[in-house]
């Protein structure tokens, strides 16, 4: 019984060294991920570049501060500018804390993604997306949270500080 255990620890530990070490992800300057207020979330964009040129992972992410409760649910909008566009699968989501079921919907100009989970999430990615085109027009990214609701049902759309655009000039190929 203890094996499991055990190896499931391991696997936490190798998985949290991954994660970590996979981190080149370009955060928006001025409010660092750790910046979140006790009792609020923080929704913003990184984007990381891929081992194909204008190729990028566009991460939607939700930070929580220590006092908030975990979500069950979101609704969220990935707007993009004309240069860019998207694939409509959802790639790698183990970055999120705790199992979560999304569904993401590629329409025209915009990736819409909703998920829900029983458990509820702490913080990590809503979606992840594939976004094709130059990175000049990475900046033009925009993302909208449309719902945003507890493990006890409660909207906290009200408490939630969207960074809707990148805001980094280190973007670059």
């Amino acid at each position: 019984m203890n094996q499991p255990r055990h190896m499931l620890t391991r696997l936490a530990v190798v998985s949290t060294m991954l994660l970590a070490s996979c981190r080149e992800a370009f955060e928006p300057e001025g409010l660092p991920s750790g910046a979140v207020a006790a009792d609020r979330y923080l929704t913003q964009i990184h984007v990381a570049p891929t081992a194909t040129p204008e190729v990028w992972l566009a991460r939607v992410a939700l930070t929580g501060g220590v006092a908030t409760s975990r979500m069950a649910g979101f609704r969220a909008r990935l707007v993009l500018p004309p240069s860019l566009t998207a694939d409509g699968d959802v790639t790698d989501q183990h970055a999120a804390l705790g199992a979560m079921m999304r569904v993401v919907r590629l329409d025209g100009d915009a990736v819409h993604a909703t998920g829900a989970s029983a458990e509820g999430v702490s913080m990590g990615d809503l979606f992840v997306v594939t976004v094709r085109g130059p990175a000049s027009a990475l900046p033009q990214l925009r993302v909208e949270l449309e719902e945003l609701v507890d493990v006890r049902g409660e909207n906290r759309l009200g408490r939630a500080t969207v960074v809707p655009r990148i805001n980094d000039t280190r973007i670059r190929r």
